[in-house]
């Protein structure tokens, strides 16, 4: 049981014990004589056990006591920055993620990657997503509540409450829990990278070193239309951080309406893996195996692409706000006059999948529509297209947008606030209403050949994120 649930580091086996399995063996062998030989074992494992050490132990760590010899991993030299990525899902938060540790790690600048640890498991593929050069620190994503604890954070998260001692006793908590995470690491800056997750949210609120907080997205419609933040926390969050990072104007501006003009936000952009883009467009064209693709008569992705001389091609999550019925009805119409159109959409997790293969496969549009699931490497697929759709109702900054770009790919987005910045003295790319018609002019516009790339380069746009992001960790 203890194997299951806790572990161990070397295995029973491996050691030079006896084992036994039931009572009567127990007894039989603590009454013998020792019949084997441990040295090798205190060797590796009681190097520096004494009759004291359990004394040391506890005067160290209860009194403050210098009893032992110590070591730090941290060199004293280099800056240490931690970097919390939640959960690790392929997803745009976690591209970014990594981008930051390529693009701004530099000689004196240490990132160690932390996760939540209770929302990986059974996913050890996340944790693939940890850059090689990343210390590595995995969090509970649990509080060892007392009974009060349990009750004043019910009371704020589910009612809303916020009394004076409710914020004391959840004050309390998360300064102990803050303690219990990351006593003995000095990082200079802490960055809570994904800016969700309500209680990772407090807990790097009681942090020491500079605390960054990032907003990747529209919270005030985050708020309205999904459950996966808590307003009390935001404001706490927004206000108490030494600082607020934004990916765009957009995201900025909906936390300063959450949290006030007392708040400041920094805008910080995405970096943009233009080299790791273009490697991975240049990888074969694969899909996971276990994920569902609605195609039409069950034909191959190069068929598809065979029968569309022309592709549109939209990638974002089967979530509401994406609105890929809007962009699934104006492509129907659009199609009535450019029949060699098809359109692939590409998702991940969602809750709008269902409703989405539904409407894409209607009569009008089930020849001409490729739906996939999700999709581990769709840099491939992407780099064949000719068009680019985002449909969405809101945005932070899209990091397709950046992928889209990179391999040559024009962008007709909705003006769905932050991803109307990508665009903003770039001189290419198309803006258009949050409409079906909207949507449907700019794919006219494209016809048109006036839907062109921008001709960004992204050695000069990673240098001037990199100086964003050194002005909140300095």
């Amino acid at each position: 049981q203890y194997a299951d649930i806790r572990g161990t580091y070397p295995q029973p086996v491996e050691m030079p014990f006896p084992v036994v399995k039931d009572t009567d063996t127990l007894l039989r062998e603590l009454r013998a004589a020792k019949g084997y030989d441990d040295r090798p074992f205190r060797d590796a494992f009681c190097t520096y056990d004494s009759s004291q050490a359990s004394e040391k132990v506890v005067r160290r760590i209860f009194e403050g006591e210098m009893t032992c010899l110590e070591e730090s991993v941290f060199s004293p030299e280099a800056e240490h920055v931690l970097l919390y990525g939640g959960s690790l899902e392929t997803n745009g938060i976690t591209a970014s993620f990594r981008n930051v540790v390529k693009y701004s790690s530099g000689e004196k600048r240490q990132y160690y990657a932390a996760f939540n640890r209770a929302k990986t498991e059974g996913k050890a593929s996340n944790l693939r997503n940890i850059p090689p050069s990343c210390g590595v620190l995995a969090l509970d994503g649990n509080c060892a509540f007392t009974l009060r604890e349990y009750i004043a954070w019910n009371l704020f998260i589910r009612l809303d409450l916020h009394s004076a001692q409710i914020r004391k006793t959840l004050e309390k908590l998360f300064h102990r829990e803050a303690k219990r995470h990351f006593t003995g690491m000095p990082f200079q800056s802490v960055l809570h990278f994904t800016g969700y997750d309500k209680l990772m949210t407090n807990l790097f609120r009681q942090a020491s070193g500079n605390r960054v907080i990032f907003v990747h997205n529209d919270m005030v419609r985050e708020l309205a239309g999904k459950n996966n933040q808590h307003r009390l926390t935001l404001i706490d969050a927004y206000r108490t951080y030494d600082h607020v990072a934004c990916v765009s104007e957009a995201a900025a501006r909906s936390a300063v309406q959450i949290a006030g003009e007392a708040v400041h936000p920094a805008v910080v952009h995405n970096f943009v893996d233009h080299e790791g883009i273009r490697s991975r467009a240049a990888e074969p064209l694969v899909f996971q195996e276990n994920t569902a693709i609605v195609s039409p008569k069950g034909i191959s992705i190069e068929r598809f692409l065979a029968l569309h001389p022309v592709r549109f091609i939209t990638i974002g999550r089967y979530s509401p706000e994406k609105r890929h019925d809007r962009l699934l009805e104006a492509f129907a119409l659009y199609r009535k006059e450019h029949p060699e159109t098809g359109l692939i959409l590409i998702g991940g997790k969602g809750n709008a999948y269902e409703k989405t293969v539904a409407l894409a496969s209607a009569p009008n549009l089930a020849d001409h529509v490729f739906l996939i699931r999700e999709m581990a490497n769709p840099m491939p697929l992407l780099a064949q297209c000719n068009l680019f759709v985002l449909s969405s109702d809101y945005e932070g900054l899209p990091v397709t947008f950046a992928e889209a770009e990179c391999l040559g790919v024009p962008i007709l987005t909705t003006d769905a606030g932050g991803a109307a910045e990508f665009f903003q003295g770039q001189g290419g790319g198309m803006v258009t209403d949050r409409s079906v018609e909207g949507l449907l002019a700019g794919m006219q516009a494209f016809s048109e050949g006036k839907v062109l790339c921008c001709g960004i380069d992204f050695e000069t746009y990673n240098r001037s994120c990199a100086e964003e992001l050194d002005s909140i960790l300095h």
